[in-house]
């Protein structure tokens, strides 16, 4: 994942300095919903034999952003911090398992890694929240009509959190009736 984001990061660095642009791709790429201004006509398609139909999502857009330009700044900004937060799971998640042995089965520095788990979910959704805010701002300022917002999953991450911490408090639980053991025999 670190060698993925260093040439990510690269890549994002040459847009930048103008190396390495070709029509097909040039800037930032994010999903948008548009509302308001833009008049929509929707098409059916039925499949041969007529059991299924399909039509396109209406006011989706794919959004190309100029990587010199304010709102290109803020998304390499925004894709490094996400990266850095997924670099950040896998990397307590690598030293979970590597912690992790069939002797001592409850550590304490597993537990706290555990709840540093859960809190790096939950503030991968606190930091979408805050990019979407962000971004729709600063996209207003580009396109007044329509008006386009940021396409955005939250909450994935609260769940994801929630449920670590919950297996957190458990094997708290765990560790504390370790410890009783420990001193009864």
């Amino acid at each position: 994942m670190l060698f993925i984001m260093i040439i990510v990061t690269a890549a994002c660095l040459s847009r930048f300095a103008g190396k390495n642009i070709t029509s097909d791709n040039l800037g930032f790429s994010k999903e948008v919903m548009g509302r308001g201004g833009v008049d929509f006509q929707v098409v059916t398609n039925y499949s041969t034999d007529s059991l299924l139909r399909y039509s396109p999502v209406l006011g989706r857009y794919d959004l190309i952003i100029e990587p010199n330009s304010p709102l290109g700044f803020y998304s390499f900004f925004s894709m490094i911090v996400m990266f850095g937060i997924g670099i950040s799971i896998l990397w307590l998640f690598k030293k979970i398992f590597d912690e992790a042995n069939v002797k001592d089965i409850f550590q304490e520095s597993i537990y706290k890694k555990l709840v540093l788990l859960a809190l790096l979910f939950v503030l991968s959704d606190l930091f979408r929240i805050i990019d979407y805010l962000v971004f729709n701002k600063l996209l207003s300022r580009s396109i007044s009509l329509p008006k386009f917002e940021l396409f955005v999953d939250v909450g994935n991450g609260l769940i994801t959190g929630i449920i670590i911490y919950a297996i957190a408090t458990i094997y708290q639980r765990g560790l504390s009736i370790q410890e009783e053991n420990s001193f009864t025999v």
